[in-house]
């Protein structure tokens, strides 16, 4: 049903990029139906999703592309055939919100934005970390975060604590395992 209702639903996604209501009821249906449908079935179109997801968040700016990114990421991040992916994904989501919301000003404007990011961010070190951890991006993310930790809103800090918890809570497991290895 989801290949089938395919070309309708990217022609929606085209024609309101914008609208807020319609991404955000578009990302649930894709969430649903991901989750109901499993991983392996839904996996054909993870990645029209996940560009979709990237264009229509750069022309929007719009939390719910941020929350599908996270749910694409719970759902296919164990899988290491979707790692590349997945990191693309979320270094291309990088980019729009590092080019969109470049002062306090910004990010205080966006909270669900900040706080999406960021637990998008989290998702991505607690189910694929390997490319992530490895690349420049995390360096840019920590700076990030030390900006979004200043804005008095909660739910925002809320996301951004989320990943620096997971950040940490990966170095201790990485330090941890070192340190077995070393006995």
């Amino acid at each position: 049903l989801m290949r089938e209702s395919w070309p309708m639903l990217d022609a929606v996604s085209k024609k309101h990029p914008r609208d807020f209501t319609c991404g955000e009821k578009l990302c649930r249906l894709h969430k649903h139906a991901m989750r109901e449908c499993g991983a392996t079935t839904y996996a054909p179109l993870l990645g029209p999703l996940s560009e979709q997801t990237v264009k229509n968040f750069s022309l929007s700016l719009s939390s719910p592309y941020l929350y599908l990114a996270s749910i694409c990421v719970s759902e296919f991040g164990r899988n290491p055939a979707y790692s590349k992916l997945l990191f693309d994904m979320m270094a291309n989501l990088s980019t729009s919100v590092f080019n969109s919301l470049r002062t306090a000003d910004d990010l205080t404007s966006h909270p669900d934005v900040v706080e999406e990011f960021f637990y998008l961010a989290g998702r991505m070190i607690n189910y694929c970390p390997s490319a992530l951890v490895q690349s420049p991006l995390l360096n840019s993310l920590l700076q990030y975060a030390a900006i979004g930790m200043k804005l008095h809103h909660r739910d925002a800090n809320r996301g951004t604590l989320n990943f620096l918890e997971a950040t940490a809570s990966y170095s201790l497991k990485l330090r941890t395992a070192s340190a077995l290895d070393a006995n």
